[in-house]
């Protein structure tokens, strides 16, 4: 099967805001009059908010910086592949997509790992606990409850929908046959656990924190770490034109987005209090997100490239592609080596 990225206007899952120019010197480089830069409301690409927070997105010196909410990857990669956003926080499975379709945009800088989680209902876990392997605790629960097991994730081929194939995959469960997956919104996963309409969702932070908060009954079966140790999590995806045009405030960029990534790895509560504000959460869900084994904030994204690889190339096994990508074909590190050079105390 071949995935396809459909280039649509419509951003009917996104929400627009505007971040607010301070008055201060033009930096002495060329920039845009103005930026688009899109998110998914995760704390995995929290770096974003927490510059925003700080000011440090007026370093840019961009007159006008918009900034726009997604709900899922997949709508995320549309605008970007129909130029409606120019930079972006976006999930690696997004950052393969656009590298078998050939798009023109590249990742500058990494923004986690290992931030998914696989949260499930008391019933299931309780199987799961009893049962093993784990295809036949996937048989023992269709057996017990009636159906096959639903698990709730963002549609296929965003990252925390490949993580699930990945694990159900690895352990020898049909993810046609053995269980039944259900795409939706990141805003619907925390209602429709609760509602009992899932057995188990895939995602990352806040939305594991806020499942469990839902009921106490609820699970953390498995976290990514325990899957593919050091799974990229997202990056900082930039559109092919702007790296031609403005080199320098790409470099800016990224030395804001590493500084920041700084300051939420020493000061986790300023990490919070930024994730609580920007995703309109709870400042206890947020403290709680934080510290979560799904939270690992980091920039190298060069380290994370064997794993992406990995993760291509069960891609490519499935059939969703013909064959593995070049990873170094969708990085453009120039930049993070140049700011590292410069500011060595910087690195993860």
């Amino acid at each position: 099967m071949t995935l396809r990225v459909v280039v649509a206007a419509a951003l009917v899952s996104c929400v627009l805001h505007v971040v607010p120019a301070a008055a201060q010197p033009a930096p002495d480089f060329p920039r845009p009059e103005k930026l688009t830069i899109g998110y998914l409301p995760v704390i995995f690409h929290g770096q974003l908010f927490g510059a925003q927070e700080k000011g440090w997105l007026n370093e840019l010196g961009v007159p006008k910086i918009n900034l726009l909410r997604f709900t899922s990857g997949t709508p995320f990669l549309q605008a970007m592949a129909s130029g409606q956003v120019d930079i972006g926080y976006i999930g690696v499975g997004p950052v393969i997509i656009a590298g078998h379709q050939g798009l023109p945009v590249k990742s500058l800088a990494a923004t986690s790992k290992d931030t998914m989680g696989l949260v499930t209902s008391d019933t299931f876990a309780q199987i799961y606990a009893a049962n093993q392997p784990t295809s036949a605790a996937f048989a023992a629960f269709a057996k017990q409850v009636g159906r096959k097991p639903r698990i709730g994730t963002v549609p296929r081929g965003t990252t925390p929908d490949v993580f699930l194939r990945m694990w159900l995959a690895g352990r020898g469960v049909s993810a046609e046959n053995d269980v039944e997956i259900v795409p939706m919104g990141v805003d619907q996963l925390t209602p429709a656990m609760a509602a009992g309409r899932l057995d188990g969702a895939v995602y990352g932070e806040p939305q594991l924190t806020l499942i469990l908060r839902a009921d106490p009954k609820f699970k953390v079966l498995l976290y990514a770490k325990d899957l593919v140790p050091d799974l990229p999590g997202g990056t900082v995806m930039v559109q092919q034109r702007l790296i031609d045009q403005y080199p320098a405030m790409l470099e800016k960029l990224v030395e804001i987005h590493l500084r920041t990534n700084k300051l939420f790895n020493t000061d986790r509560e300023f990490f919070a209090r930024t994730v609580a504000k920007t995703l309109g959460i709870p400042l206890d869900v947020a403290q709680a997100s934080v510290r979560s084994p799904a939270a690992h904030m980091v920039t190298n994204l060069r380290a994370l490239a064997a794993t992406l690889a990995v993760y291509d190339a069960f891609e490519v096994k499935q059939g969703v592609w013909p064959k593995p990508l070049k990873i170094e074909e969708v990085f453009d590190l120039r930049f993070y080596d140049a700011v590292l050079k410069k500011h060595p105390e910087l690195a993860d």
